[in-house]
């Protein structure tokens, strides 16, 4: 991405390495054959574990929770919770996920603006004081990520799923879109807000 944007903006050295454009292509067709291997893969294993059908055949989870009453479809009785109440649920579960987005962008930002008063500082403890700011950015974002891991996981049992396939989506969902975000905006700061700041190896120019 920061090849494509230097290459965007008309910078005279766009590409610092003649063949990333076949890198690139190489890149394309090994996703997609990975892809579709990856697919047969799992079709095959379905099919060993006799777990094919899996989703058709699933039971209810043992934490679900709901009002009982009679099934019209099994004439047996069954636990009931709303839909729409599961959707509210749902909906209100997006509050933490922007509360937790928020922090880690002020806790960024909070970092790169005191690693901004040791640019260009070349003494022992400018150097040291850089170190640092990676180091707590490192951990910034491992804390949070372990912390909205715990939350996401008490948000979804609140959601009360029926099904284990649900259940797993949903948390799925959550972790893998929090954690995409939040540690992956360095990398968004590096090519799109300052990147004449940084070579493509990520140092700090000078």
């Amino acid at each position: 991405l920061w090849q494509m944007y230097r290459f965007a903006n008309g910078h005279p050295h766009p590409m610092d390495v003649p063949l990333t454009p076949l890198y690139c292509v190489f890149l394309a067709l090994w996703s997609v054959m990975l892809c579709e291997r990856w697919k047969r893969k799992c079709a095959e294993l379905a099919f060993r574990w006799d777990v094919h059908r899996y989703t058709k055949e699933e039971k209810v989870r043992p934490a679900f929770r709901g009002d009982e009453d009679v099934s019209t479809v099994t004439g047996e009785v069954e636990k009931f919770f709303p839909a729409r109440s599961r959707r509210f649920r749902v909906q209100v579960g997006t509050m933490p996920f922007l509360v937790m987005l928020t922090a880690s962008i002020v806790s960024f930002v909070a970092i790169m603006l005191w690693k901004s008063q040791y640019e260009g500082d070349k003494t022992t403890k400018g150097k040291m004081m850089i170190v640092l700011c990676g180091f707590l950015n490192g951990m910034s974002i491992n804390g949070l990520n372990i912390l909205y891991q715990a939350l996401a996981v008490r948000l979804t049992d609140w959601e009360n799923h029926r099904l284990d396939s649900e259940y797993e989506r949903y948390l799925v969902y959550k972790t893998f879109l929090f954690q995409f975000c939040n540690s992956y905006i360095p990398g968004v700061y590096v090519a799109f807000i300052a990147p004449d700041k940084f070579g493509p190896d990520g140092t700090l120019l000078s």
